[in-house]
């Protein structure tokens, strides 16, 4: 629904999700739904998403599920939310090779062509 729905079907879907985002993101199916929400819906309708995420961006990038979505934010959305997610992933720099999560994310910033702390 959220990749075919019309506008009016994905702000619906964004919302219900509004309450639940934390635990939505760490439940294996619900977090596909959230990826799909950041992949498809206006960014100004998954805000509150990334607004209660701020707090949990290395607790997130280190989850089996949470990396996904942390991975999604860094695809789709705009400079501004990059930049912020990068700052708190710098921070855990010593650690990605410890972590398959953290590699993919690493070969994440990789693609984009800029080294992480350009972003």
């Amino acid at each position: 629904a959220v990749e075919l729905g019309d506008l009016d079907q994905k702000i619906q879907i964004t919302t219900e999700l509004n309450n639940d985002i934390m635990k939505c993101i760490h439940d294996q199916n619900a977090n596909h739904v959230v990826q799909k929400c950041i992949e498809h819906a206006p960014p100004q309708f998954i805000q509150f998403f990334l607004e209660d995420m701020y707090g949990h961006v290395v607790e997130l990038s280190v989850h089996p599920y949470g990396c996904r979505v942390v991975h999604r934010v860094l695809e789709y959305l705009m400079i501004q939310y990059r930049r912020f997610f990068s700052k708190r992933l710098q921070r855990m720099s010593t650690t990605w090779q410890k972590t398959n999560t953290l590699t993919m994310l690493c070969n994440t910033f990789c693609s984009m062509g800029k080294p992480l702390c350009d972003l």
